[in-house]
């Protein structure tokens, strides 16, 4: 969950996206590792230029999901979250989160685009791995890492791409018992090199507009609370009442997931044990986490909503969940919890 696996880490501003359903256990120790098949003789992966659409770039635009899902030899892959935001370094990023699943807010491969970034600023998250492997021809200069959290038992790789002042980063989470297994050399140049063919030189972000149960939520008071303009918006609805929401701008950004499968909904749901608030939805539990964002759970009958915040400067220090979160988290629960 968001609790234990990406905010605990920071992983929502790495990201760009606050993925809801995390498969890692907690822990703090990472385990560095190299895929097999790493040092395969090289694929091309040089950066063409290609005109991006009058309404601007879309994130989920270097990566269809028939082709993850060949590449990653699963039997389809589906786009499950959409997220943009500004990063603490100045740079602007959008995400494409795909999954084994059709469920929004469910986690396996997310794409990456960084714009107005430099090999500097780029790679500095890698600074804290001992172990980082060079991946010759993609780009100007491309390194992989890969890890796992103790105590858990889903991986992760983590590759990035730079062209420029762009670049690709992908986020890969797998399990040996998962339908997601260890990503290879030659998908990776594959997924990595295609990315980059298609990457425009030249891109506009666009701010996006709320889809479906997304557009109930009150982004004015969201605004307020999170301590940041949020101006662009991202959704992923389904039929069933399913939805992840992102909401950025200013420094700040709010992730609204509802969960409506039944399995991912009791797994996940808050134990009687941890709730914190009885009195929103059926019991929820609010927390803030070691990075500084804010994390909320809210149950209800069959199924749960969660609410991820990353605070803009405005807000001020947060150490704890103040009665504006609480009403805020209330209100998005309200207005997207209720299933017919």
């Amino acid at each position: 969950m968001t609790g234990c696996g990406v905010l605990s880490r920071r992983l929502l501003t790495a990201l760009g996206a606050a993925v809801l359903l995390a498969t890692a256990g907690c822990g703090t120790e990472y385990v560095a590792g190299t895929p097999a098949g790493a040092e395969a003789e090289p694929a091309g992966g040089t950066a063409e230029e290609r005109s991006e659409p009058e309404d601007g770039f879309d994130e989920c635009s270097l990566a269809e999901p028939s082709e993850l899902a060949e590449s990653l030899d699963v039997e389809a892959m589906y786009v499950t979250a959409r997220s943009t935001l500004e990063l603490n370094n100045g740079s602007q990023q959008v995400s494409c989160t795909y999954g084994p699943d059709d469920v929004p807010g469910v986690q396996g491969l997310v794409m990456n685009t960084v714009v107005d970034t430099d090999p500097e600023r780029f790679f500095a998250p890698f600074d804290k791995y001992e172990q980082r492997l060079e991946i010759d021809q993609l780009g100007e200069r491309a390194e992989l890492v890969a890890y796992r959290i103790q105590g858990g038992t889903t991986r992760f790789i983590e590759i990035r791409a730079i062209d420029g002042d762009r670049g690709i980063f992908v986020f890969y989470a797998y399990s040996d018992n998962g339908r997601l297994r260890q990503l290879e050399a030659e998908p990776i140049r594959t997924i990595i090199g295609t990315a980059l063919e298609r990457l425009p030189h030249e891109l506009t972000i666009p701010d996006g507009t709320p889809e479906g149960g997304c557009a109930d939520i009150d982004l004015e008071a969201a605004a307020d609370v999170a301590g940041g303009e949020l101006v662009r918006a991202r959704s992923v609805v389904s039929d069933d009442g399913a939805m992840n929401c992102q909401f950025s701008g200013g420094g700040a950004a709010v992730e609204v997931t509802v969960v409506t499968d039944p399995d991912l909904t009791e797994q996940h749901a808050v134990p009687a044990d941890a709730i914190t608030h009885p009195d929103l939805g059926d019991g929820a539990l609010m927390k803030i986490t070691e990075g500084g964002t804010l994390d909320a759970r809210v149950n209800f009958s069959d199924h749960l909503v969660t609410v991820a915040v990353i605070y803009g400067d405005a807000a001020g220090e947060v150490t704890e969940p103040r009665p504006d979160d609480v009403e805020l988290v209330r209100s998005i629960a309200e207005s997207v919890g209720e299933q017919d």
